[in-house]
């Protein structure tokens, strides 16, 4: 399904080219090895619908700088 750009622009989507397909893989662990941790980062997920389109926002919890802005 195609959205206009138009539409897209209202909705305030990104322009195209700072899109991309993300693959999510999941693994489950009794406690994460703390002395692999670099940093933590805030995920707030916004999902349109009656779509398969999910919006991510990620933000550093140290304030800092987003690692792959």
């Amino acid at each position: 399904m195609q959205i206009s750009q138009e539409v897209a622009a209202a909705l305030g989507f990104p322009r195209p080219h700072y899109t991309h397909v993300e693959r999510e893989r999941r693994w489950l662990c009794r406690q994460p090895p703390a002395e692999l941790i670099l940093r933590t980062e805030a995920i707030t997920d916004l999902y349109v619908t009656a779509t398969q389109l999910r919006l991510r926002e990620v933000r550093p919890l140290d304030g800092g700088r987003p690692c792959c802005a």
